[in-house]
């Protein structure tokens, strides 16, 4: 499977946390960590929305992430 990173996002963290971080992340924390830390973005993500709920397209965005981490909520439960 080919992945399409994004370079633009990992330049902006590369030049706040320092070279390479998210592969360094990516390298040295288990997959049921990466997958938690992921999870964990996405709740913050979702944080910052709630106060455009009235806004009918973030409000339909919101909804999309709230489940999706309800899945990544239910993969990592059963990941052991």
């Amino acid at each position: 499977m080919e992945i399409n990173y994004d370079y633009d996002i990992r330049k902006t963290f590369n030049d706040i946390l320092g070279a390479d971080m998210l592969g360094n992340l990516c390298e040295n924390i288990s997959d049921y960590d990466l997958l938690r830390l992921a999870t964990e973005l996405l709740r913050l993500a979702t944080q910052r929305l709630d106060s455009d709920l009235n806004n009918k397209e973030i409000n339909e965005e919101y909804i999309k992430l709230k489940f999706i981490i309800e899945q990544l909520e239910q993969i990592t439960k059963n990941y052991v």
